[in-house]
């Protein structure tokens, strides 16, 4: 069993609101954006983690789908196939783009599911069943995973800024 997470809880539903804040999973390593790559990284003084938006997507019906996008650098997370497996980038987008125009393609969209009690993870629209995760390792890169719970973490909180 992992610890419980340290930040507060925010559940989405399709509004006209996009919420901001930090993500971290359940072993409260933080998202930082190094080097146009997301890395999970430890909180501490000198960690100071990226602001991301949670954009809720308004042309799906089915589930709860949202985009990602950090705040301020007109950057959001997608999914792109790479050897015919779906890989986690950071593209340059605005994503009030993707709000207003919408994702043909969905890489760009990721279903935000209540996985826990104060967790939620975050599946590729694209690439059903596979999911947004962290390593158990530090400072290495934000992926994707379609083995839940094993050996990589795919439950984050959100913790509002």
């Amino acid at each position: 069993s992992f610890p419980r997470c340290l930040c507060g809880t925010v559940f989405l539903n399709n509004t006209e609101s996009a919420p901001s804040g930090t993500l971290c999973d359940t072993a409260n390593k933080y998202w930082m954006l190094v080097d146009k790559t997301v890395v999970a990284v430890p909180r501490s003084s000198d960690t100071n983690p990226d602001i991301f938006t949670l954009m809720p997507n308004r042309l799906m019906d089915k589930g709860n789908a949202v985009y990602i996008g950090i705040q301020n650098k007109d950057l959001c997370l997608c999914c792109e196939d790479s050897g015919g497996q779906p890989m986690l980038q950071v593209k340059d987008k605005k994503i009030m783009d993707l709000y207003n125009n919408g994702d043909e393609s969905n890489r760009f969209r990721f279903y935000q599911n209540k996985s826990g009690l104060d967790t939620h993870s975050f599946e590729s629209v694209a690439h059903p069943g596979w999911f947004i995760c962290t390593s158990p390792h530090t400072e290495e890169p934000v992926g994707l995973t379609d083995i839940r719970g094993e050996t990589h973490f795919t439950d984050f909180c959100f913790e509002l800024k």
